[in-house]
């Protein structure tokens, strides 16, 4: 499920996404089948590789590669950061190894047949280019990155679009303007609203949990705007 947004702006690019993975628990009683969705709500579908610090991703989709022992997109980030080379690379050379590198992942997890795919948004800089670069790509289905927004700027989502689609469908938003700071109020304003319209949805609620913000911009690089962060039962107190 979930809801994965990217926008590029003039002055960067910002990637949001929410933290629900949804799972469907089949149980039988006598005779008869019963699916339940079931949800958590700390998955990170951020994906970032110190090694590459001017390139991102998030997912969306099939959050699971292996229904027998099951793990997620993030879970194999550390594996895949040990792949890429130490050198910059381009975006689209990431966005590559990425389809690559999950659908081995995929093809050795053996997914039925018909499974949801694995869909990602990439996006960064190249050097020397003055603004950001986005591709789309879907395991095991469309592997060859696609460039989205070419020479343009705007937003992208994927995942649960239905309320993202109605707030943006006849918006007038002049992209091109937008300062980095409003492109991320946007693309939080998509995620939040979609988590708490869905409370009241009869359908599956698939977006919910923190939503996890970064920005990835010519000079900086990657910049973590808000995320997830352990914590215990208690808060501090300052005695």
């Amino acid at each position: 499920m979930t809801l994965a947004i990217v926008v590029k702006g003039t002055e960067g690019v910002v990637f949001a996404v929410d933290s629900r993975v949804t799972l469907t628990l089949v149980t039988q009683q006598g005779n008869t089948n019963t699916v339940l969705p079931v949800t958590y709500d700390n998955a990170t579908k951020l994906l970032i590789v110190s090694k590459q610090k001017y390139i991102g991703a998030v997912t969306y989709g099939n959050a699971i590669f292996d229904t027998r022992q099951p793990r997620t997109a993030h879970s194999f980030l550390p594996e895949f950061e040990a792949s890429l080379p130490d050198a910059r690379i381009s975006v689209l050379d990431f966005a590559g190894r990425l389809g690559q590198f999950y659908l081995a992942r995929w093809n050795a997890a053996q997914q039925p047949q018909g499974s949801e795919p694995a869909s990602f948004f990439v996006g960064g800089y190249d050097q020397n280019e003055a603004y950001g670069r986005l591709y789309s790509l879907s395991v095991p289905n469309q592997i060859a990155p696609q460039e989205i927004l070419v020479n343009d700027f705007g937003a992208q989502w994927g995942g649960q679009i239905a309320t993202a689609n109605g707030l943006f469908l006849n918006a007038a938003i002049p992209w091109q303007l937008l300062p980095l700071q409003d492109c991320v109020d946007v693309a939080i304003l998509a995620v939040k609203t979609t988590a708490e319209l869905q409370k009241f949805l009869t359908d599956i609620r698939g977006v919910g949990g923190p939503i996890d913000v970064a920005v990835i911009s010519k000079v900086d690089g990657f910049r973590d705007i808000q995320s997830k962060s352990l914590r215990g039962e208690y808060e501090s107190k300052r005695i």
